[in-house]
Formats: C-alpha cells, structure tokens, sequence
C-alpha cells in the first residue's frame, strides 16, 4: 500500500516561507463566481503555475482564493522526497481530485483534461493497488466558506487501481468528507 499525506491550507492562510520552502503541490482555484463547482484543479511549481494562470488571457477570474496543497515531504523510508518524488505525488492528488470533483459532478470549469494518469500507473505498476491519501486542513472540493476539517484530525481516501480503473473503498466516507455525493 501506497500512502501519501497532504494539508490544504486557504491562499490567505499560507505563508510564502511555507509556499517558496515546498515550491511543488497541488492548487485548487475558487474564482469568487464559483459556488458549486472549482474553477480549476493542478500542480507544479505553485509560484509559477499560479502567476501563469493568473496572467493568462482567457481565464478572467474574478477575485481568485482557493487553496495550496503541500505534501507532506517524508517517504515511507522517512527520507525527504526527491523533487521528482513530489511532482509525480502532486500529479497522483491532483489526478485523484479531478476523478472525483468528475464523479461527484463538479468537474472545474476551466480543467481541460483529466490529469495525469501515468501518475498512478507509475506508482501501481510495481504491483502495490491500493492507495491511501491522508488530508488534512481544509476542503479543497468546497468553496471558501466550508468548514475546516477537524483540526489535529487526517481524512482518510482510500482507492484500489485495477487495469487503470480507479475504485473507491468506502465511498460513503469520501462523501462525508468532500461534503458531496457520487453520481449514480
């Protein structure tokens, strides 16, 4: 079993230390139009990717918030992870959270594609299936004025990946927990 663990924190929130020191993570954009649905999901250099989106002719946000993922940057060999380490892990979360805002409909608006599947088949092709992605902080599939998770507490999301089919194991938590239902 892979495991990952992953605190959201709002745009605001965070500290630029805390941004420059963990330069690579997912990101999730609210633009002030959007209540039901995120504008978009991604990962990268969060400096960079954020300025690009920002500075992007075809995207007029209205004000933008959102929130900053930073993966927790020890292993399970408690060494730091290695830059590419953490971009493939970034896309492996991103991946997850475009399949399930697409599952939960709520696919964002401004999201073209859904992510990086060559992610997950990377860290399941050694023949470990099951992921488990501890999050901690705040929602990232609610708009700003969800609430925040429990504070010392992790939220659990484990899936199975079987001939790139992703499956959920217990999909009534995951709905507690994003505060939002699959689609039937």
């Amino acid at each position: 079993m892979e495991k990952l663990e992953i605190e959201f924190e709002t745009f605001n929130g965070i500290s630029l230390d805390t941004v420059l020191n963990n330069k690579i993570g997912v990101y999730i954009i609210w633009d002030a139009r959007s209540k039901k649905r995120p504008t978009y999901i991604g990962e990268g250099n969060l400096l960079k990717r954020l300025c690009d989106h920002r500075d992007r002719k075809e995207e007029h946000f209205a004000v933008i918030d959102g929130y900053i993922g930073i993966i927790k940057k020890i292993n399970k060999k408690f060494e730091n992870f290695t830059e590419n380490e953490l971009k493939i892990n970034s896309e492996l979360v991103e991946y997850v959270l475009l399949d399930l805002s697409d599952k939960m409909g709520i696919y964002p608006v401004k999201n073209k594609n859904l992510g990086k599947f060559r992610s997950l088949y990377s860290k399941f092709k050694r023949g470990s299936r099951v992921l488990e992605i501890k999050i901690r902080g705040f929602n990232p599939l609610q708009p700003r004025y969800s609430l925040r998770y429990a504070k010392n507490g992790l939220d659990t999301i484990k899936l199975k990946v079987k001939q790139g089919i992703i499956t959920y194991e217990e999909p009534k938590k995951i709905e507690k927990i994003f505060k939002l239902k699959f689609l039937e």
